[in-house]
């Protein structure tokens, strides 16, 4: 619900963004620059399966963290791996089997998604005038000559205060690691550091962070 709300605020607000969003952003740009493009996924594409160790986090978070309220989100993620790792082996091997079974049936459902959506964009394509191609790409050279490169645009010195408004929830994270720079930034462990510093210890610490740690703060970010 909350991030329901934060989209339908965000829609009507201005798209000015913090200086501390533009330099957490800067940071994905210059560590994965092949990811800076956002994917739009199609709305009847299968849901993937969670992973036997993501599915174990998603059904113990909530018993956990009214168990443990002092912790953090970092503090908790490590915990219930942890958990996990502890389980006994025939409990595992439950959480696998549904692994399992949901991943058979998400291939089965990703077969028919792309012999359905195949067909039909080729169909598209087939029936498409010639001269209607020609148009388009004539119009699309003519929009990239208007288009200015974004290496020539000047960013700001200072930046416009952001307005907040009474009630307004909290704008949700991003991707997994905007999730866990969040809870670190807010953790008392590096508080002592100057900003700065501060800003290269988590980006650091995120560089250790496990795949599977890495993907349950995915999890957390949707």
């Amino acid at each position: 619900m909350c991030k329901q709300k934060w989209m339908q605020i965000s829609h009507n607000l201005s798209k000015s963004r913090t200086l501390s969003e533009l330099v957490l952003e800067a940071f994905e740009l210059i560590k994965e620059p092949h990811k800076t493009k956002t994917v739009k996924k199609h709305p009847d594409f299968p849901k993937r399966p969670l992973t036997a160790n993501l599915r174990f986090y998603k059904e113990q978070r909530a018993k956990y963290s009214k168990m443990y309220p002092k912790y953090n989100n970092v503090q908790l993620t490590k915990f219930l791996a942890e958990k996990y790792k502890q389980l006994p082996e025939e409990i595992k091997e439950k959480y696998i089997q549904d692994f399992q079974k949901e991943k058979q049936d998400f291939q089965e459902k990703l077969s028919k998604f792309r012999e359905t959506y195949s067909s039909v964009e080729h169909s598209k394509k087939s029936v498409m005038p010639r001269n209607h191609q020609t148009a388009g790409s004539k119009k699309s050279q003519g929009d990239r000559k208007r288009v200015k490169s974004p290496l020539k645009t000047e960013i700001p010195k200072t930046f416009p205060p952001v307005v907040k408004f009474l009630g307004e929830p909290k704008k949700p994270p991003m991707n997994g690691y905007h999730k866990f720079h969040q809870d670190s930034w807010s953790s008392q462990e590096l508080h002592h550091l100057p900003l700065r510093q501060r800003w290269v210890e988590i980006s650091r610490q995120w560089q250790r962070v496990s795949q599977n740690m890495k993907e349950q703060y995915n999890i957390q970010a949707e």
